[in-house]
């Protein structure tokens, strides 16, 4: 949300649209990562002690895949219905150049996202590993990649942007002064967000859940994947997509094969249904940094992203768990 929103969120803007309409597209579309291979979740789920026996990573490369294009496709649906709804118009004439020239105009600004790429590899894979033992594993674990990926992104675009920096204290003053209220009222929302997470998590929310997913047995299949999938979305309302499936998604996927549902089709489910956390308010932290970037209330998108993201993901689970919605 906060690599995409700044720079996606102003083109919406200038298409007619509203800054809270921008704030949703890009909250409600955080969360498709997450369902892509090979997420964190994708990852965590597969390493549940319910979901070792029955698959392995090569048995839901292509199910992962195949049902975050089914995740794609409902964002897609949700925008054609919000441009018809909302009057947003085409995209401004000036954003649609020759890519020449686009190339030759702003090819340094490529620096900013390229930089990216530096805490991900420090992180992930070989590159990782050789980091880690260069620097030992608490070094390591110091600061997180949610910390060095700002931080990357901000000083090639302090260098890249030097000369549209304020040029006197004066200017630096008033600057600051008109970031600070954003930066107060999302920062203060994240963090009471991300403390409510942790405490959720600690108080053992998945554990206290599991009796009742157990019991889910003797029920009709739709009926049980329809409280699975409600129970999986309103715990990912305050944790964080992995958080919600290290809690409640080894036992929603035992819970959904337990009533004949394919072992694969309650992976894809349990998966869609986690990554539900940027749709689902108040505790959805990329909301708060999509409406930061299109400076509005983040109250305002709550309806909105509910309607258009939410929903649609919880109907879009039910549905592969049922068989409708085909995953291999």
């Amino acid at each position: 949300a906060a690599t995409i929103g700044s720079i996606t969120i102003p083109w919406i803007k200038r298409s007619n649209a509203s800054g809270e309409t921008a704030a949703t597209v890009l909250g409600g579309n955080a969360g498709i990562g997450a369902v892509f291979p090979f997420s964190g979740a994708f990852f965590l789920l597969l390493a549940a002690p319910t979901v070792v026996g029955d698959l392995s990573s090569n048995d839901v490369i292509l199910t992962a895949f195949v049902a975050a294009f089914w995740f794609l496709a409902t964002r897609v649906i949700a925008a054609f219905v919000m441009i018809r709804a909302r009057s947003v118009g085409a995209m401004d004439a000036a954003d649609i150049q020759p890519l020449r020239r686009t190339v030759k105009a702003g090819w340094s600004s490529f620096t900013v996202l390229v930089a990216i790429a530096i805490p991900i590899l420090a992180t992930n894979g070989a590159s990782g590993e050789a980091v880690t033992e260069r620097i030992g594993t608490e070094a390591a674990d110091t600061i997180p990649v949610l910390f060095w990926l700002p931080a990357a992104m901000l000083i090639p675009g302090l260098i890249v942007g030097r000369r549209l920096l304020p040029k006197s204290g004066r200017a630096w003053w008033e600057f600051l002064g008109g970031v600070s209220p954003k930066l107060g009222l999302v920062a203060a929302t994240m963090i009471a967000a991300f403390s409510a997470s942790e405490v959720i998590s600690n108080l053992g929310l998945g554990e206290q859940l599991a009796p009742l997913l157990e019991q889910l047995g003797d029920v009709p299949a739709v009926l049980a994947v329809t409280i699975v999938g409600a129970l999986i979305i309103v715990v990912a309302g305050p944790l964080s997509t992995t958080g919600t499936i290290a809690a409640v998604g080894g036992v929603g996927y035992a819970a959904l094969t337990a009533v004949g549902v394919a072992p694969a089709a309650a992976y894809a489910a349990v998966l869609i249904w986690g990554a539900s956390e940027s749709a689902s308010p108040p505790g959805a932290a990329p909301l708060y940094v999509a409406a930061g970037i299109a400076e509005v209330n983040p109250a305002k998108t709550f309806k909105p992203v509910i309607m258009y993201y939410l929903i649609p993901t919880f109907l879009l689970g039910v549905l592969m768990a049922v068989g409708i919605a085909w995953v291999p």
